[in-house]
């Protein structure tokens, strides 16, 4: 279901599309649509201010030198407030008094994000003796790199922020505002938007590595990075077409490559299209193909070639398991000659770890699986093209996407571990809105043969109960090849048991 976004007067700025696209709206300063891009989805804090702790994974706290404390919404005046009289954030403005004002966000997925925003003192508070500033993951310092930013009593200019960043699921940035010496004359503009990076494209610039993605040539024995051109703002090798910029990317003897590592363990999605560039439809055309690591992925052996007019190319959705540190690498081959090889490639990689992100038309896409339990033994569901589902032996069992439905037999969502390490397991199982009546559902969670949630027994869901029960498991170890069974069962009849969730799985 798309999500969106609005600004303060109505105007639609933004519509998650999906996890991982995002369509922008800007305005011109009489309200006209001056333009629309498709991106990653963001999380500006303008977006999601309002009377909701956790809206858009924002929150609104104070630190009191020990702990974060949330604040309390004000009604009347439109604001949190802390416990000291000028503990205050507005949509505008965030004061300190005494304890810090803090800004948190909370990720809501695994990836790579960057955190964008200007911070400076407020138009109408330009005097008094400044104050300081800092940003925190979890609790490591990230910005700036130890200490305090101070920005004096009278900069409206203050820092513009461009901070490139990985997190796992549940990991906590804090904005932080202090108010150095008194809490005079301190209120502070801190309007900060986070953005997953999860094309190249996004991610381009002048530094290797920056959200895990370098530019490099392969010459044939080795791997080399490329040198940074600002004249091109681009990428060269060692010869003269040896080439990649934020558009296209050109080989010269040498195969153009780009990569990314692995920040963290998991399941991830590669997609993207790889096609020739409009302006150089011509030549012998290109060929290309993806590594992880030493092993080949895509295609299955071999090259996958494009010819020297073809615009259209080729799209590549990819599922597979990542360690930590672990190479991808989309190599660009000259073919023949390098004579108008310019292409366009621009690969998004997501982690995936939620089942809905899974979901699809085949068991095992990113080590998920669709199941029933009929009492003694598990087997696999059969795949519903026209009703884009999973069906069972009888006419209930059932999973879509955005519920599952048990008819006799249990219905299952079943993960197997790729990799032995330790796992988070977390989500919410709730009735499904369009199913708040009957007898209830009862579920739990299994681990191979052993019962991991509730203790035992079952778990109850009430029939009306479409809050449900939010499950939180840590420190789960893990062997390659364990299986997590998500197990829902009809209570009694099956009268209106549709029920919605979506677990997700993390490594620690």
């Amino acid at each position: 279901m798309s999500k969106y976004h609005f600004d303060d007067n109505g105007r639609l700025i933004q519509v998650d599309i999906s996890p991982d696209e995002s369509i922008k709206y800007v305005y011109d300063q009489n309200g006209n649509l001056t333009f629309k891009s498709y991106g990653e989805p963001s999380y500006p804090l303008s977006s999601a201010y309002g009377d909701q702790q956790g809206k858009d994974n924002w929150f609104y706290q104070i630190w009191n030198g020990t702990n974060y404390e949330n604040m309390t919404w004000d009604p009347v005046l439109y604001r949190w407030e802390g416990k000291n009289s000028w503990d205050l954030i507005t949509k505008d403005w965030m004061h300190p008094d005494g304890n810090d004002a803090v800004l948190k966000w909370v990720a809501p997925q695994t990836g790579s994000i960057r955190i964008a925003g200007i911070v400076s003192k407020h138009l109408t508070n330009l005097q008094g003796d400044g104050v300081r500033v800092k940003i925190m993951k979890n609790q490591s310092q990230i910005w700036p790199a130890s200490g305090w930013k101070t920005i004096e009593g009278n900069d409206a200019t203050g820092f513009d922020l461009n901070l490139n960043v990985n997190v796992v699921t549940g990991d906590s940035i804090y904005f932080i505002l202090n108010q150095n010496g008194n809490n005079g004359y301190d209120a502070t503009r801190w309007n900060p938007s986070i953005s997953y990076i999860k094309k190249a494209s996004s991610a381009f610039g002048p530094e290797q590595g920056r959200n895990n993605w370098y530019y490099q040539i392969w010459n044939g024995t080795s791997y080399e990075n490329m040198t940074w051109d600002p004249n091109l703002s681009g990428w060269r090798g060692k010869n003269s077409w040896d080439l990649i910029t934020n558009r296209w990317m050109h080989p010269d003897g040498n195969d153009a490559v780009l990569k990314w590592v692995a920040p963290q363990m998991g399941s991830i999605r590669i997609s993207g299209t790889v096609a020739k560039h409009p302006t150089n439809l011509q030549g012998d055309g290109i060929r290309v193909k993806i590594m992880k690591n030493t092993t080949q992925i895509w295609p299955a052996s071999g090259w996958q070639s494009i010819e020297g007019n073809d615009a259209a190319g080729v799209a590549n959705h990819l599922n597979l398991n990542v360690a930590t540190g672990d190479a991808i690498y989309f190599i660009l081959n000259q073919n023949g000659n390098n004579g108008y090889d310019a292409t366009r490639w621009d690969p998004a990689i997501t982690y995936v770890e939620k089942a809905s992100s899974a979901y699809g038309a085949e068991q095992g896409r990113n080590n998920w699986y669709y199941q029933i339990w009929n009492g003694t033994s598990y087997e696999s569901m059969k795949w519903n093209p026209v009703l884009s589902r999973w069906e069972g032996k009888n006419s209930w069992d059932l999973i879509t996407k955005d519920w599952m439905h048990p008819d006799g037999n249990d219905t299952v969502l079943k993960w197997v571990a790729p990799q032995t390490g330790t796992i988070r397991i977390a989500g919410t199982a709730a009735k499904h809105p369009v199913n708040l009546q009957g007898d209830g559902v009862r579920i739990r969670i299994m681990q191979n043969s052993t019962q991991i949630w509730p203790a035992s027994g079952w778990q109850s869901i009430q029939g009306t109960d479409s809050i449900g029960i939010a499950i939180h498991l840590n420190n789960i170890k893990v062997t390659a090849g364990d299986s997590i069974y998500f197990i829902l069962n009809q209570n009694g009849n099956m009268g209106y048991d549709a029920t919605a969730w979506d677990p997700s799985i993390l490594y620690q």
